[in-house]
């Protein structure tokens, strides 16, 4: 799975680097899995078609690994969320993972992740775009809730010593995932929000309280109701957890 970072390339600016590599791989004969560094991205896609803010300020690239039948699409997603907790807790600044691939800093938006896999002729891929904000000095008023390197450290770090040193992360965590896979389930658990108390979700048409009381390798959640102790099992499009 190494080999996704044997090759890089370099762009000043793209509207999506996930959009980019899907339709490279659809449209050409790929055979080794690339990486897509963009310096600028116009148009960054979150999960559920949400949109990610980015601009020259963010680190943005996504990745392909080549997947095989009895990998499931989620250990990819905990790799990479976990690789960004891991680049963040090396700055010193405490942060929490929001189910399922955003990285959360004093309740607001630092990074995320999205996984999507395509199949080329009998082939499946993993596509994940990374977005970390780093050196952006403020938002739009239509992102309340989000955050920067820049806000939290009051200085401009090098966004190439960051990839860097985030692909150092990745590795390290596909090693743990090839020889302990449970540890990658279990470290992801570990830094979840709302394993130990329950938070403010929306889920069937309301807001509601919510604990996560399980999470499979698929990514399922058993989740528990506060007011009524019901216990649900749902996939991540089924809930959002909410910032406030």
């Amino acid at each position: 799975m190494h080999k996704c970072f044997n090759n890089i390339i370099y762009f000043d600016c793209l509207d999506s680097s996930n959009d980019y590599l899907i339709d490279l791989y659809k449209n050409f004969s790929i055979i080794d899995p690339l990486t897509i560094y963009v310096d600028k991205q116009k148009k960054g896609r979150g999960s559920m078609g949400k949109k990610w803010f980015s601009g020259k300020a963010g680190l943005t690239f996504s990745f392909s690994i080549k997947i095989s039948e009895h990998q499931q699409p989620f250990t990819f997603n905990m790799l990479t969320t976990l690789s960004l907790f891991r680049l963040l807790r090396d700055l010193d600044i405490q942060a929490y993972i929001k189910y399922p691939n955003d990285i959360i800093v004093n309740n607001k938006k630092i990074a995320g992740a999205l996984t999507e896999i395509i199949n080329i002729k009998g082939q499946k891929y993993a596509i994940i775009g990374v977005g970390l904000n780093v050196n952006n000095v403020t938002f739009p008023q239509t992102i309340p809730h989000a955050t920067s390197l820049y806000q939290l450290l009051s200085n401009q770090i090098n966004k190439d010593d960051l990839f860097r040193s985030l692909i150092i992360h990745i590795k390290d965590f596909m090693t743990l995932n090839t020889n302990q896979k449970h540890d990658v389930q279990k470290l992801y658990f570990k830094y979840l929000q709302g394993t130990n108390d329950y938070v403010l979700t929306f889920f069937r048409g309301e807001k509601m309280f919510l604990k996560i009381l399980h999470l499979n390798s698929q990514g399922v959640l058993t989740i528990q109701e506060r007011d009524s102790l019901v216990v649900y099992t749902v996939a991540s499009t089924e809930l959002k957890f909410l910032l406030i």
